[in-house]
C-alpha cells in the first residue's frame, strides 16, 4: 500500500499567524461511508482564529480549511467574526421589552435529512445565480499566515480562500 501526502497548514502550539506552517501529512485512507475529497481552495475562517490563539481547544497538531437598543427592540447574534460578544445584562434588556436571539446552524441541520436538504436547497440558489458568492482575497496556501494576519486585522471583504 503506498502513502498517499497533502500540504495542509498546521500549528503545533497556539499563538499568532507564526505558529502556522506548511506541511506535508499523510492522507489516510477513507474509511467506510467516508469520501476522500480533494480541495481546489479552501475557505480561510475567523473560527480557525480561535483554535489557533487557544479561545477555542482542538487537538494538537491542527488542521485550519447594547447600547444601541431601542425599546421593544430586537437583538440577534449571528455569529462572532468579530470576536466573541461582550456579556449581556439580560435583565436590564428585558426591562425594555428587549428580544435577543443567536441563531445557530446545528438547529437547522439536526437531522442528515434536514442537513441534505438544506444543502440542495443553498447549492441551487448558487448554482441559478440567486446566491453570488464574493471572493475577495485569494492567497496561496503558503501565505496562510497572512491570510490570518489579514482577517485578524479586518483587511478583508467578501470571502478568502487558500489555494494550494
Amino acid at each position: 500500500m503506498t502513502t498517499t501526502t497533502t500540504t495542509a497548514v498546521r500549528y503545533h502550539e497556539t499563538g499568532g499567524p507564526e505558529v502556522l506552517r506548511v506541511e506535508e501529512v499523510d492522507v489516510p485512507e477513507p474509511g467506510p461511508g467516508q469520501a476522500l475529497v480533494r480541495h481546489a481552495a479552501i475557505g480561510v475562517n475567523y473560527r480557525d482564529i480561535y483554535y489557533r490563539v487557544g479561545n477555542l481547544s482542538a487537538e494538537l497538531p491542527a488542521v485550519i480549511g447594547v447600547e444601541c437598543l431601542q425599546h421593544l427592540g430586537s437583538l440577534a447574534f449571528y455569529g462572532s467574526a468579530s470576536g466573541m460578544p461582550a456579556p449581556l445584562d439580560l435583565n436590564r434588556l428585558s426591562a425594555n421589552g428587549i428580544w435577543v436571539t443567536r441563531a445557530g446552524l446545528p438547529i437547522h441541520v439536526a437531522t442528515r435529512e434536514a442537513l441534505e436538504a438544506r444543502a440542495r436547497e443553498f447549492f441551487g440558489l448558487v448554482a441559478d445565480g440567486t446566491i453570488k458568492i464574493e471572493i475577495g482575497q485569494s492567497y496561496p496556501l503558503i501565505e496562510a499566515a497572512q491570510a490570518h494576519r489579514d482577517l485578524e486585522g479586518r483587511l478583508t471583504t467578501g470571502s478568502s480562500i487558500l489555494v494550494p
